[in-house]
């Protein structure tokens, strides 16, 4: 599924599919790839997802699971002229701070023949501020930032909290995470 982020197919309003359904059995391992050279990047997303906006910000849509959809999304932000490994310490400064974050990681994505300096983090389990654990039907996300291309792209992979208790996503969004490149603009 290709995009060059001017036309989107829209998904059928009325999908009887089993990635829309509340009793969702489990993910199929299969994934198609999504390219997009208008905001410069490329990644295989699971077939139980649905494409629901692209441009600047992509989002794909995937199954009902304990009450609440999963999703993933990406926003591509321009910050032309600034050090992409200048972002990467910022940012990693700043989730290292930010007690609704942990397991601040740094890690690169492919681009081209080289790499893009990247950081993996999760949302704590407790809800911002607070010791109380957040509840089963609140959203937890993780992300992967990515520098690259004179851009900041925030990758989101969410889901209800008892989803990610119960490590109903965590394989397929490791298989995502994995699968993410940049690409240069324009081709």
């Amino acid at each position: 599924c290709g995009s060059d982020g001017d036309e989107v197919d829209q998904p059928e309003e009325n999908a009887n599919d089993a990635s829309q359904s509340s009793d969702f059995s489990g993910f199929s391992g299969d994934s198609e790839a999504f390219s997009d050279s208008l905001n410069g990047f490329s990644v295989g997303i699971p077939t139980e997802f649905e494409l629901s906006n692209a441009g600047q910000t992509t989002n794909w849509i995937g199954p009902i699971i304990d009450g609440g959809a999963v999703g993933i999304y990406v926003n591509s932000a321009p910050l032309p002229g600034v050090d992409p490994y200048m972002l990467q310490e910022t940012y990693r400064q700043q989730y290292e701070n930010d007690d609704f974050y942990t397991d601040v990681e740094l890690v690169t994505v492919p681009f081209g023949s080289g790499t893009a300096p990247a950081l993996r983090t999760k949302e704590v389990n407790t809800q911002r501020g607070s010791a109380t654990e957040k509840a089963p039907d609140e959203i937890h996300r993780w992300h992967l930032i990515v520098f690259g291309n004179d851009r900041v792209y925030t990758w989101g992979f969410t889901g209800m909290f008892q989803t990610f208790q119960d490590d109903e996503v965590q394989p397929v969004y490791e298989t995502v995470i994995n699968s993410v490149e940049l690409v240069a603009i324009g081709q």
